[in-house]
């Protein structure tokens, strides 16, 4: 985000943080009784745009990347998931995301 911020002439340090909360639900109930602003994933509150009690406010030429992990168990994940991380790491996707690839290793408890 700070990156996109640079590339639009803003300042991290012009912004004016009113409050730092640490999940997205908290987010969304203080924006609806404040009139802040905050950067979400679209995602997050598709439910609230279809009620009304958010907006989304475009900014022309402004995009924020993000970095995206395949997470998965260890050893073989089966030919769906494998197929899915093959589209999404070919270069007409991949020009558009930064993915990772991630594989979780359960420990296993006698």
């Amino acid at each position: 985000m700070i990156a996109a911020l640079k590339k639009a002439g803003v300042k991290f340090s012009q912004l004016q943080v009113e409050m730092v909360l640490s999940s997205i639900e908290s987010i969304k109930t203080y924006l609806r009784h404040s009139s802040a602003f905050a950067f979400l994933s679209i995602h997050s509150i598709l439910k609230e745009l279809e009620h009304k009690e958010l907006q989304v406010i475009d900014i022309k030429d402004f995009n924020i990347p993000r970095t995206f992990y395949f997470i998965t168990q260890q050893g073989d994940s089966g030919q769906l998931p494998d197929m899915l991380m093959k589209f999404m790491t070919s270069k007409s996707v991949s020009d558009n995301f930064r993915l990772s690839y991630i594989t979780m290793i359960h420990e296993v408890v006698a």
